[in-house]
């Protein structure tokens, strides 16, 4: 048995996702695959977001913000 304190749930727009992705330039990724694996991650952690948050667990970070910021939220929901 494992004691979950948190569930940490990073939200990204599928428009960001996408720029980050092209901006990697890795000529194995396409719009296709992209999409279909983006959607394919909303489906299987969708469910795991709505268990968590019935237990309030549910910790969302705005991973549209610099790192910088997204590490500061990261910390002080550990702290």
């Amino acid at each position: 048995m494992v004691h979950i304190k948190a569930f940490f749930d990073f939200e990204c727009s599928e428009a960001t996702m996408l720029k980050r992705l092209t901006a990697r330039g890795n000529d194995n990724d396409n719009l296709d695959a992209f999409k279909n694996r983006f959607a394919n991650f909303k489906r299987s952690t969708q469910p795991l977001c709505e268990y968590f948050k019935k237990f309030d667990k549910l910790v969302s970070i705005d991973a549209e913000a610099p790192i910088e910021v997204m590490g500061r939220q990261i910390q002080a929901q550990i702290d």
